[in-house]
């Protein structure tokens, strides 16, 4: 275990810890606003709940027509402020932020001691659980104010999010079952089809949420696996049409999705309201400038999520154009580490599953940059290791682990070949001395 350690991927350890400091230092400002205005909303919440007699013996539909009855009362407000005036309303997403990124830290470090044929072996169970979870989340979402039906709620541990775990969970068993499909997969009914349903029962769950984002984001991972394991180049054109259509399909079917790719491509088809986010993200951007500002206002309520999908855009502000480069330089770099590390993999799981990690942590980071800069439709997706997320910071960190077992498995594998090399010329020099001697 103590070896293992010593082959930590250092750089690539840095590169985490780097953008979770930021990400840390930033939620320190920019959730301020947002965490007084929830904490507000929670304690006029239980002050009605309290002032309701035998809530709890009221049905559902009584209980929240009574609550939302009485939360927009003066008493309800003033509550509220006396409540925020002994506690400290101005910390809560930054104290769960640090919690989410303890855990996931936790968690990256079980991943990176847990040998990868573990992984291997528990590929198909993680699989069909993602399945499962991503039907039931359709079924019984979790209550509140919610654009999609994309969390569970779960005892303890509290909202999540499936389509996060399902990323690592088809990584893992499209790398087996290409690994395993070597002869066939350049066959259509051999490989083309049994994978085509496979990202089906991943994708079309996520799709019906619906959660667009992360939909991309399992397409991209699933197609690149599919390349890179072997797959006929007629297959990908017959997968590239077939995306086609449903990009097509989807934005005549789906008002949800039209409406984001009008925002894109015509803004003066749509209302000031459908297009706020993202004028709020640019004119955070223009008020960076190219060193930053400290004298910024969207930190106070103007942009929408800025402490989980907008982050990016609050970056900007604060840092500047400058600052975003340095930011972009540590992902690029990261994905170069990723790139690298599948590059050197001795088995093709383990190659396989850190090329769809990296293609991952890659497409999500670019997307969510690329919708934030205008430069892509809007989308919720979370940037890695910055925004505010628990599943998603969890998952994430996870897979950040398994990514550094791999690399130092690579180092482990060299070193085994450095020292049986060396084995084999020192038992060489005695054999070659004693027959010399014969001559």
């Amino acid at each position: 275990m103590i070896s293992t350690f010593k082959k930590l991927d250092k750089f690539l350890l840095m590169g985490i810890v780097f953008i979770l400091l930021v990400g840390v230092w930033m939620m320190s400002w920019v959730s301020v606003y947002n965490s007084s205005k929830k904490e507000h909303e929670l304690a006029k919440h239980s002050y009605c709940i309290a002032q309701i007699p035998n809530y709890n013996t009221l049905p559902v539909k009584v209980q929240r027509y009574k609550v939302r009855q009485c939360v927009n009362s003066s008493e309800a407000k003033e509550a509220a402020d006396f409540f925020c005036s002994l506690n400290n309303c101005n910390d809560r997403y930054f104290n769960l932020h640090v919690r989410n990124i303890v855990i996931g830290l936790l968690a990256m470090f079980f991943a990176f001691v847990i040998p990868i044929s573990f992984w291997r072996n528990a590929s198909l169970p993680i699989f069909i659980l993602g399945i499962v979870l991503l039907i039931t989340v359709l079924i019984i979402p979790a209550e509140g104010n919610f654009t999609a039906k994309s969390w569970l709620s779960i005892p303890v541990f509290g909202l999540f999010q499936p389509s996060e775990a399902m990323k690592l969970g088809l990584i893992f068993y499209a790398s087996l079952w290409i690994s395993k499909k070597q002869s066939t997969i350049a066959t259509f009914m051999g490989g083309f089809v049994p994978y085509f349903i496979l990202v089906a029962l991943s994708v079309v769950p996520v799709m019906l949420q619906p959660d667009f984002g992360s939909s991309l984001i399992l397409m991209a991972i699933s197609f690149t696996l599919f390349f890179i394991g072997g797959a006929s180049i007629v297959h990908i054109g017959v997968i590239i049409f077939i995306l086609l259509l449903l990009g097509i399909g989807a934005y005549h079917l789906l008002d949800y999705v039209q409406k984001r790719f009008d925002t894109f491509f015509s803004p003066e088809k749509v209302d000031s309201a459908a297009r706020y986010q993202i004028d709020q993200a640019h004119i955070s951007l223009g008020n960076g400038g190219l060193i930053g500002s400290s004298n910024t206002t969207e930190s106070f309520g103007f942009l929408p999520e800025i402490q989980g999908d907008m982050i990016f855009a609050a970056t900007g502000e604060y840092w500047g154009f400058l600052g975003m480069l340095l930011l972009v330089g540590v992902y690029i770099f990261i994905t170069i580490r990723g790139i690298y590390i599948a590059k050197a993999a001795e088995t093709q799981f383990e190659k396989l599953v850190a090329l769809g990690i990296t293609v991952w942590f890659a497409s999500q980071s670019l997307i969510n940059m690329m919708v934030v800069t205008g430069l892509f439709p809007l989308t919720g997706i979370t940037l890695p290791l910055l925004s505010y997320g628990g599943t998603s910071m969890v998952i994430t960190l996870i897979s950040m682990g398994i990514l550094l077992r791999i690399s130092a498995s690579v180092h482990e594998e060299k070193n085994k070949t450095i020292t049986h090399r060396r084995r084999k010329r020192r038992a060489f020099v005695p054999t070659l001395y004693a027959g010399t001697r014969n001559l």
